[in-house]
């Protein structure tokens, strides 16, 4: 791409137990996030920046949010590619 991407998912606040996961890109590993459990409910995006090694000669990408064992994912409620710079919503 022409410009550096970023990966912007939106979670919540509003969660009743850790939660650990990974989020595979194409099936690379992008990221291990662990959610503390938290509250009250509150959207909030979080980004990761996408390696260009990961988006070379593609037109699209699989994102996988790929829990931990004996946990969970975070509840997503948006996922988007947007060019690092740009800025979304509540970040955190």
């Amino acid at each position: 791409p022409a410009h550096p991407l970023d990966l912007v998912v939106t979670y919540n606040h509003d969660e009743w137990s850790e939660r650990k996961f990974e989020i595979l890109i194409d099936g690379e590993r992008l990221v291990t996030e662990a959610m503390p459990r938290r509250g009250p409910q509150r959207f909030y995006d979080r980004r990761y920046p996408l390696p260009a090694a990961a988006l070379a000669g593609k037109s699209k990408i699989t994102a996988r949010f790929q829990a931990a064992a004996g946990s969970e994912t975070a509840a997503v409620y948006s996922i988007r590619v947007i060019r690092r710079g740009d800025v979304p919503g509540n970040q955190e």
